[in-house]
Parts: structure tokens; C-alpha cells; sequence
């Protein structure tokens, strides 16, 4: 008997062992489809199969209170990997009771077609992002529906931690599967906190991921951005900057850890920054992205299929050593 439990243990432990670790994959947040030397060679040296590439948002039209897409991508290559397209659904769409959501997925479903056939390329499955609430979660439901309906396609979708915490309140999108954006947890403030990744707050939430019923992959962050302050009052936000940067730029002071004072009145990155304002940067170490993955892989129900980064982009991927995303999935 005792040998028969051994058995069994190393059993259990070679078949852990032998298990596939998420595959890695990233979200494309950009207007323009067109991949930079370093981002391309990333990709290749990963081995990155899938991409999700956002192809428009949803707003309402200032003229006609109609939905209309946002800053449509442009396809100035064609891409090589799997793309899944993903629509950004805003939430005042929703709000409005009148909304013709049969429609409004036809639509969605006719302009995604629109993109494939001029970008040459064809789709597996559509993610639709939503941060839908206890008042939008009717509409967004049907959508989702609708637009599985119309395309005959995989639909997915977006949650949020408090989506996931609260599934009796907020509810449990029609999917499959969704991915979990796993970031964005704070609000901006001038206080010495990252409202892009706060352990604290994390584990108020990442107890219910257990029991979520949906297979979860999962979004982790790798951007940053600059707050700017002006007599403690926020006045802009800009991603896409570097801290190296702000700190080799002599219009810049450094105060403490990831706060700066400007010294001179200029313009960086097309945004002014007036003498005595204070700037805040938020970003994500590769310690804050073990954490992450370690504290998921502890709480998920499922090993996540997919470890999907957020975002692609030169700036962003110069932070980190290639190893980094490597390192991150094996933590599942």
C-alpha cells in the first residue's frame, strides 16, 4: 500500500511536470498595424503564435447619440500570427435603454469584416472588452450573444476583478472563456501608491477566482505612465514614457522613488509641463510581474491557456529582458 502511494505521488508530480505552461501571447493597442524591428524579433524569439489586435472602440456619435467605431486600426502590414480582433465597447453605449443591440452587433460584426477584407486576413474568434456594470450587463450579454449569432465566430471577453468578485451582482459573460485584465487596480493619486498593480488591493479579490465559473486566461501589465500634478490637482496622463527618460532630462528633479519636480517650463511628448509641477511615474517591475503571476497561479481555478501582455510596444518592451515573459508563465 505504501508503495502504491509512492507511486502515485510521483505520478502526480511527473504529470505536473510534463503539463503545458500557458502559451504567451500580447494585446495591440495601437491605430496603426505596423510591427517595429524589436517588437517583431520579440515575437520571434518567444515564439508567439496569437496576437489580440484592437480594431476600434465603441462610442456615441455627439450628433446622433448613435454608436459609431472610434480610431478604427489601419492594417499597414499584413500580419503573420493569429490575430483575434478585439472591441472596446464603451460603457455609455450600453446605458442608453434604447439601444438596438441586434443591431449594434451586425454592425460591429460588418465593420470587423470590412478591416479583415482590406487587411487580407480572416479570424478565428472576436474578444469583445467591456467594463460593463450591474446596469449595462443585460445589454452587454446580448451582444455577445447576437454577435455569436451573426459571425458564426468564438466570442470572448474581457473581467475585471470586481466582475469576478461579484458574479451574483455584475453576472457571468455568455462565453466560453474571458481573459482577466489583471491590472488598473488603484485610482490616480498623488500618494506613494501604483494604481496600475497594488498587491493590497489584490487580495481583497483574487479569492473568489476559484470558484468563477469560466475558464480565465489572464492580462498582465507591461506599461507605464506619467502623471502630471499642478497644485495637487492631476492634469494629464501620458503612457509611453520612460522613467530613464524623465531622469536623464535635466528639466527634471528627482524627489524620491518614481517622483520627480520640474525645474524648467517645457513640452515632452506634446504634453506642457509648467516649472513647480510635480510628475508621478507608474510602472511594473519584473518582480511585480512574478508576483502577479505567482499569486494567480495559487488562486485560478484552471491553468490559463494564454498569458496575454498588455501591450505591445517598443517602449514597453525595452523595460524588460526577453527572459522576463518566459519567467512569468512558468509561474503557472
Amino acid at each position: 500500500m505504501k508503495l502504491l502511494r509512492v507511486i502515485l505521488l510521483l505520478f502526480i508530480v511527473l504529470s505536473c511536470k510534463n503539463e503545458p505552461k500557458p502559451a504567451i501571447s500580447f494585446y495591440y493597442w495601437k491605430t496603426r498595424y505596423a510591427l517595429t524591428t524589436q517588437e517583431s524579433k520579440l515575437l520571434t524569439a518567444l515564439k508567439v503564435q496569437h496576437l489580440y489586435i484592437r480594431y476600434f472602440d465603441v462610442g456615441l456619435s455627439p450628433q446622433t447619440g448613435l454608436p459609431i467605431p472610434v480610431s478604427p486600426i489601419l492594417f499597414v502590414e499584413k500580419p503573420t500570427l493569429q490575430i483575434t480582433p478585439v472591441v472596446y465597447i464603451q460603457n455609455k453605449v450600453l446605458l442608453n435603454k434604447n439601444v438596438n443591440v441586434s443591431l449594434l452587433a451586425q454592425q460591429i460584426h460588418s465593420f470587423i469584416n470590412q478591416i479583415n477584407k482590406r487587411a487580407g486576413v480572416s479570424v478565428k474568434s472576436i474578444q469583445l472588452d467591456c467594463d460593463w456594470t450591474e446596469n449595462t450587463k443585460v445589454h452587454f450579454f446580448k451582444l455577445i450573444e447576437q454577435l455569436q449569432h451573426f459571425s458564426k465566430t468564438k466570442i470572448t471577453s474581457t473581467v475585471r476583478l470586481h466582475q469576478v468578485k461579484y458574479p451574483e451582482k455584475m453576472g457571468v459573460p455568455p462565453v466560453a472563456e474571458a481573459t482577466l485584465m489583471y491590472y488598473n487596480m488603484g485610482v490616480l493619486s498623488i500618494k506613494n501608491t501604483n494604481s496600475i498593480y497594488d498587491k493590497d488591493i489584490a487580495n481583497k479579490y483574487v479569492n473568489r477566482l476559484h470558484s468563477y465559473p469560466k475558464n480565465l486566461n489572464v492580462a498582465l501589465p507591461i506599461y507605464s505612465w506619467v502623471i502630471q500634478f499642478r497644485n495637487g490637482k492631476i492634469i494629464s496622463l501620458t503612457s509611453k514614457i520612460s522613467e530613464k527618460k524623465i531622469a536623464n532630462n535635466k528639466n527634471y528633479s528627482k524627489k524620491k522613488e518614481h517622483f520627480y519636480s520640474v525645474l524648467n517650463s517645457h513640452y515632452l511628448e506634446g504634453v506642457f509641463y509648467k516649472k513647480g509641477d510635480l510628475i508621478k511615474i507608474e510602472t511594473i517591475s519584473e518582480e511585480n510581474l512574478l508576483e502577479m503571476a505567482k499569486i494567480l497561479s495559487n488562486h485560478l481555478q484552471t491553468k490559463p491557456k494564454e498569458v496575454v501582455f498588455y501591450d505591445l510596444d517598443e517602449q514597453n518592451i525595452n523595460t524588460y529582458e526577453k527572459e522576463v515573459f518566459t519567467k512569468v508563465v512558468h509561474q503557472f
